[in-house]
């Protein structure tokens, strides 16, 4: 029987260990891209369970973000929140892992505390699969009043905000002037708001009918609708936020002629963490 000599066994080790980083690296750039920025911010043991659900190794799988326990069941995410038992509809990957960016954004980090929505009624522009909304709700909200313009994520909130009576999803842009848009039937879940153009009419509002829609003399505002804010806010004078508390803005765009304009309208207003914060 031919043996192998030392130095040919060496070499077929290398290239057997060649291989396999080329196609573990060639996975996890694969990995990354379709997590978008969760891949980025769970430890390794998280990222090996999100590749060895994507290969369809496991099916069910649980996450600790910090005290809390996301478990993943089939199409559904499940955690627990103040007492409550929080459903969240996912139906691919990709969405799986945004969905679990959002709930560790939202329910673990709880980057919108400072807001303090208990008997406020909330504005949520850009609600995305209805996280934000959600988490308004337990947090004591009297009323939540969301808008998101991609159907396909629209679709997402409505499933997972049905439970919440106090939670209003309106499938509408809002923008700086009444008109109609037209966006992908996929629509973007993270991205510009310009990621997502194509063919499906969807209407847009002017922040001054969104305000209005909710009839209350007072309401706190959280605003995150990818780059949508600086023409927003170019349509806003100092009548139109006359009843706003607070205001939160995740800012896609230079935060300098929004934090002015604020300013200009009464608002103490700072930006901490990537978001601008302001109040009366």
């Amino acid at each position: 029987m031919n043996k192998k000599s030392p130095q040919k066994e060496l070499r077929t080790i290398q290239k057997i260990v060649k291989s396999a980083k080329y196609i573990l690296g060639t996975v996890c750039t694969y990995m990354l891209k379709e997590t978008g920025m969760l891949f980025e911010v769970v430890d390794n043991d998280s990222r090996a369970k999100l590749i060895l659900y994507k290969l369809g190794v496991i099916k069910n799988m649980n996450f600790h973000f910090g005290k809390l326990i996301v478990t993943v069941k089939g199409y559904r995410i499940l955690f627990e929140y103040k007492g409550h038992r929080v459903r969240f509809a996912f139906d691919n990957y990709r969405q799986l892992c945004n969905s679990l960016y959002l709930i560790k954004e939202q329910f673990a980090e709880e980057t919108y505390a400072w807001l303090n929505v208990a008997g406020e009624v909330v504005i949520n522009i850009g609600a995305c699969v209805g996280d934000t909304a959600i988490y308004f709700a337990l947090n004591g909200a009297s009323e939540v009043y969301g808008y998101e313009p991609f159907p396909y994520t629209y679709s997402t909130a409505m499933k997972n905000t049905k439970a919440y009576k106090q939670i209003h999803i309106y499938r509408e842009a809002v923008g700086g002037g009444h008109k109609t848009i037209y966006l992908s039937p996929k629509g973007t879940f993270m991205g510009t708001s310009t990621d997502a153009r194509g063919e499906v009419p969807v209407q847009q509002i002017t922040i001054k009918e969104a305000i209005a829609r909710t009839k209350a003399p007072s309401y706190v505002m959280e605003m995150d609708c990818e780059g949508a804010e600086s023409e927003i806010f170019k349509s806003v004078d100092k009548s139109t936020l006359e009843g706003c508390k607070k205001l939160m803005i995740e800012c896609h765009v230079n935060s300098e002629p929004i934090l002015s304009k604020l300013r200009e309208l009464g608002f103490k207003a700072y930006t901490e963490k990537g978001l601008i914060r302001a109040a009366k």
